[in-house]
């Protein structure tokens, strides 16, 4: 096998490139120029772009901070007035409760499960409370009825439950899910 060297002057030259990564060879400078010109307007347009999503998300954070102030306001509403209150779902899952509703419950919520409500409603009237809860996601109008239920302590407690169905799903995970609110009411301040 004969193997040909080539001589230095027949040898394809590398190209010579700067910092930018362009090359420097002499014919290639007016291209070079124009690819330059092209990224130097592309950075100034992503410029102008992130500028304008920079704007966006400080007025979507004001107006954050302003749909709060009322939401406070309500959840402070919420959390102090003396009737028991729950947030729960058709099946009764309870997803929050006031400080009332804890006293009367005995329940107070953690990052664990949910509880439901069916566990305190005493054995005899479950079928009524069904009932209830039945009227309500059927018709979509208030309810109201009486009910005995048990607290953790083993005591028996008479209530007088108003539900009224949400207007709009309730967010838990993504899931499409209707709740509503229940306010008790001891049988002594009926």
């Amino acid at each position: 096998m004969i193997s040909k060297r080539l001589s230095d002057r027949e040898k394809p030259r590398k190209a010579k490139h700067g910092r930018n990564g362009l090359s420097r060879q002499p014919g290639g400078s007016a291209s070079s120029l124009e690819l330059l010109s092209t990224y130097r307007n592309r950075v100034q347009e992503l410029e102008i772009t992130l500028a304008g999503l920079r704007e966006r998300v400080h007025d979507l954070e004001v107006a954050l901070a302003e749909s709060k102030k009322p939401r406070a306001h309500f959840l402070e509403l919420f959390d102090n007035t003396p009737a028991a209150y729950l947030l729960h779902d058709d099946s009764g899952y309870i997803y929050e409760l006031n400080a009332a509703a804890e006293m009367l419950l005995g329940l107070k919520l953690g990052k664990g499960g949910r509880p439901c409500f069916v566990q305190f409603v005493v054995q005899g009237n479950l079928v009524k409370w069904l009932g209830h809860m039945r009227h309500c996601i059927c018709t979509g109008q208030s309810a109201i009825v009486e009910l005995q239920l048990r607290t953790p302590e083993r005591l028996v407690k008479e209530v007088q439950l108003l539900t009224c169905p949400g207007s709009q799903s309730f967010p838990h995970g993504g899931e499409p899910l209707s709740h509503s609110y229940s306010r008790y009411t001891p049988a002594a301040h009926r």
